[in-house]
């Protein structure tokens, strides 16, 4: 029995996970996979490289194929409840899913927004007698107005005067006059709605406290309903269902009154004419229908997930593993789309009609925006490096979120992060009583990994850039062509930023050199550095024009500037080790898989220690040791930094500060340092740009060949146990059959004694 079968696995994606050397679940994939299959949001934490595309991809597939089959729980229609469940939901209150602006999300009486424009909604019966109350739990931060409305009044409440509303900011309004009433509320408050036909008042409470009568009201205006208008806010309510927080003496829950509904068409009068026509569009329309019936075997499927990635690369690389995953999934195939910008291929371009769709957010965006994508059926909302996503991409994750349909909507959170305090609040906006599975506590980093760097002082290390013979000269980003005009003793924060741009160069080739990498990634923080680097070693491996793929060094550069085919065959050169180095911005710091990568060098530090740990998980996976090498400049460094550039930096000469309306900032590096030094205890390489003796001889030895050496040391004791693994596997291969063998009436009882 396959490991993957105890999860829960169908047995065609076994076969498919088996042909990739698949033969047991990683930690993340043996916790998350079970708990996707039963249902409910996941939020799951893990290193990069631990098999999370498997943890969400396999349970997705599984559902996705036995929902085309018919063969996957489901709730039951509301047509096939019984009667007096009918009759009971029809005779509660609950929000119009009819009368709703589209932004706003309801999931029973729980209602969303995440649009920065208002969403109103009106529940689906209202009272016209009685002394009745119902109330508001704000549960998410953000802008709120609950009240009362008639059917004719906007779903903007408190702006006609035919709706009454008291909002979080402490005032009450109708036709849109906000005078001050009560105190404000937010997160956690419970908001009190009362209304008084007898005396023809209405008032609000906040946590039981009554602020008195907030509006007098004619009675005879007709039905008045519950209203609510939400702005990137999240509200609950109770109508009775369950004992109110702070009852209201003298008033009833709203689910004990007489409730009633007014129709929403207004019906003309008609003459025979329209008689005749209505008789006519009834027959076509039961025509139209016993042909979309006769047909219904050949509609196009509706996308049923929906996977979003940060970058190009990883939706690529997602797309292609499902594909892999799949291959034995058939009558009927599940169709995969991939959405991304950048090829030409009609799969890459943008055809969203899939069963499983990824992509970036740019381009699904767009998609939703065309009205290409069909949402309405979406059962998963997977966000994989959910963090990357939310940091950078917040707004258009939103967007699509609010497209989605709420109920039965499974989210999935996929990173090796998931606990920044965005990210965390963003959870609990979207996700109904998630499951956390947390693999790796916030900032976990593999032991295997050593952290190693090289201090770039260039008042110590003045031969090494001032060295006027050495041809190698590094080009930098031109910040201080009009600051460093020779260099004499540095003098100023300008002379010792230049000299450290220099510096850096000679660095990474002493490191390079001095461990024999034969393989490495290095990052470096802007696309202008990468390029420049790229130039550096193309020149030190004895090549002096655009000829990286030989030399001593040969290398490739990532980064989004460079068109998505050239950057993935520059990726797939680096994984088949047709090239050495790989110089990348952050693009390529999430999700990346290269198998035994040895070594990384950080050229220059990121911004945070989060993105640190992105980085350097590159290497020390599957109990492979690595080697981080980080090069931290003495001094502070004046860099670009176009982020309000209205050319993003292309033909830009403004080397002011961004305080003085530049297009530059002092990069700390020293400060930046600091967290990893406190967390990580990184140790400084020697004169001779190697790892300290006595680290070097106990835990490594020869570096370049520690895992061959690890696996030499196992190497006895997998032959001494080699003949006893063989023993016990012919056992258990025996045992299955004579068990299998057994007289059905044995096998009975057996089951019967087991249950």
């Amino acid at each position: 029995m396959s490991a993957f079968e105890d999860l829960g696995v169908l047995p065609e994606i076994i076969q498919a996970v088996e042909e990739l050397d698949w033969t047991l679940p990683t930690p993340i994939q043996a916790e998350a996979i079970p708990l996707i299959l039963g249902g409910g949001d996941v939020l799951a934490a893990a290193e990069t490289g631990s098999g999370k595309t498997g943890a969400f991809a396999l349970p997705i597939l599984q559902i996705t194929y036995e929902t085309l089959n018919n063969k996957a729980v489901v709730n039951i229609p509301i047509e096939e409840k019984k009667q007096d469940e009918q009759e009971q939901e029809s005779a509660s209150v609950k929000w119009n899913l009819n009368d709703r602006d589209k932004d706003l999300a309801i999931d029973g009486l729980v209602c969303q927004s995440r649009s920065p424009d208002w969403s109103g909604v009106r529940a689906t019966k209202g009272i016209s007698s009685g002394k009745y109350y119902y109330e508001a739990t704000v549960r998410d931060e953000g802008l709120c107005r609950v009240g009362w409305a008639l059917k004719k009044s906007t779903r903007n409440i408190g702006t006609d005067k035919f709706s009454w509303g008291y909002g979080g900011t402490g005032k009450k309004s109708t036709e849109s006059k906000f005078v001050d009433y009560g105190k404000p509320f937010g997160t956690n408050d419970v908001i009190g709605c009362y209304i008084d036909f007898d005396q023809e008042i209405m008032g609000f409470t906040k946590n039981g406290e009554n602020f008195g009568t907030a509006f007098q009201f004619n009675s005879k205006l007709g039905i008045f309903y519950p209203a609510l208008l939400l702005k990137n806010a999240e509200m609950g309510f109770n109508f009775g269902e369950s004992p109110m927080k702070h009852q209201l003496s003298g008033f009833k829950p709203l689910s004990e009154a007489e409730l009633l509904e007014e129709s929403n068409v207004v019906v003309p009068t008609t003459t025979n004419n329209d008689k005749k026509k209505n008789n006519n569009n009834k027959k076509q329309q039961k025509q139209q229908e016993q042909n979309d019936n006769s047909s219904n075997i050949n509609k196009k499927r509706t996308p049923l997930s929906l996977i979003i990635e940060p970058t190009r690369e990883l939706a690529d690389q997602t797309y292609s593993a499902i594909l892999n995953f799949s291959k034995y999934l058939l009558e009927p195939k599940i169709e995969v789309s991939l959405c991304i910008g950048g090829f030409d291929t009609k799969r890459s371009a943008g055809s969203a009609d899939g069963d499983i769709v990824i992509g970036t957010p740019g381009r699904l965006e767009s998609l939703v925006k065309e009205g290409a994508i069909d949402l309405t059926n979406i059962k998963f909302f997977v966000l994989d490096e959910a963090d990357q996503l939310i940091d950078e991409n917040l707004a258009i994750v939103n967007f699509i979120y609010n497209k989605l349909p709420i109920n039965n909507l499974q989210v999935l959170f996929f990173s090796a992060t998931l606990h920044s305090p965005k990210v965390v609040k963003f959870c609990e906006q979207i996700t109904k009583n998630p499951t956390w599975v947390d693999l790796k506590g916030k900032d976990f980093i593999p032991d295997l990994i050593t952290h190693a760097y090289v201090k770039a002082d260039p008042e110590a290390m003045q031969p090494l850039w001032r060295d006027s013979g050495n041809p190698l000269r590094m080009k930098t980003d031109g910040v201080h062509n009009q600051d460093v005009k020779e260099f004499g003793k540095l003098k100023t924060d300008e002379q010792k930023s230049e000299a450290i741009k220099l510096l850096k160069a000679q660095l990474l080739l002493k490191v390079i050199k001095s461990f024999n990498m034969d393989q490495a990634i290095i990052f470096a923080r802007t696309r202008l550095d990468c390029d420049h680097v790229y130039e550096f070693l193309n020149a030190a491996g004895g090549r002096l024009n655009d000829k990286a793929l030989e030399g001593d060094y040969p290398c490739a550069v990532l980064h989004s500037d460079k068109a998505t085919n050239v950057r993935k065959e520059n990726l797939e050169k680096f994984k088949s080790g047709e090239i050495k180095f790989l110089i990348c911005t952050d693009v390529a710091a999430r999700g990346i898989d290269v198998r035994g990568l040895p070594f990384v060098i950080n050229y220059t530090l990121p911004d945070n220690f989060e993105d640190y740990i992105h980085r350097v998980g590159r290497v020390g996976r599957a109990d492979r040791i690595g080697l981080a090498v980080s090069i931290i400049g003495a001094h502070q460094e004046k860099v670009w930094y176009h982020i309000n550039c209205r050319n993003k930096g292309k033909g830009c000469f403004n080397t002011d500060l961004v305080e003085q309306r530049g297009c530059c900032i002092w990069y700390d590096e020293p400060s930046l340092f600091q967290p990893m030094l406190e967390n990580l205890g990184p140790v400084e390489l020697n004169a001779e740009f190697k790892l300290p003796e006595h680290l070097a001889e106990s835990k490594f030895g020869n570096f370049k060949d520690r895992n061959a050496k690890k696996h030499l040391e196992y190497q006895p004791h997998t032959e001494q146990l080699k003949s006893r693994v063989i023993e016990l596997a012919h056992l258990e291969e025996t045992i299955q059959v004579d068990f299998l063998s057994l007289p059905k009436r044995v096998l009975s009882k057996v089951d019967s004694m087991s249950t």
